[in-house]
């Protein structure tokens, strides 16, 4: 999971829009929604910021401390609410994408 996915599943965990965090740090609604959309992290500069803003440590953003368990029921309830497609599953736990892989 990269960055910006982590502080899209934080906000979402903690019932944040983008609206909010924009206003809580000062960030453009389009630069955070350009994090989302384009699969793009924040600045360095930034994540200090959004942090604060979601009283958050660095760690929790920046490392991927998610188990393989919690990464299967976070993508397969994805997948189910239609907002994680199966090869954004796959390049989520380093599997080759439809097509190139040899089997489901």
């Amino acid at each position: 999971m990269i960055i910006s996915e982590r502080i899209f599943k934080i906000m979402s965990d903690k019932g944040i829009t983008q609206a909010e965090l924009s206003e809580a740090t000062g960030i453009a609604q389009s630069c955070i929604s350009r994090w989302k959309t384009k699969k793009i992290n924040p600045s360095a500069e930034k994540i200090m910021i959004i942090c604060d803003a979601l009283n958050v440590s660095p760690e929790d953003i920046l490392v991927d401390s998610m188990t393989t368990n919690q990464k299967c029921k976070y993508v397969t309830e994805k997948i189910a609410k239609g907002k994680m497609t199966r090869n954004e599953a796959r390049e989520m736990f380093g599997l080759a994408a439809v097509g190139e892989y040899d089997g489901e």
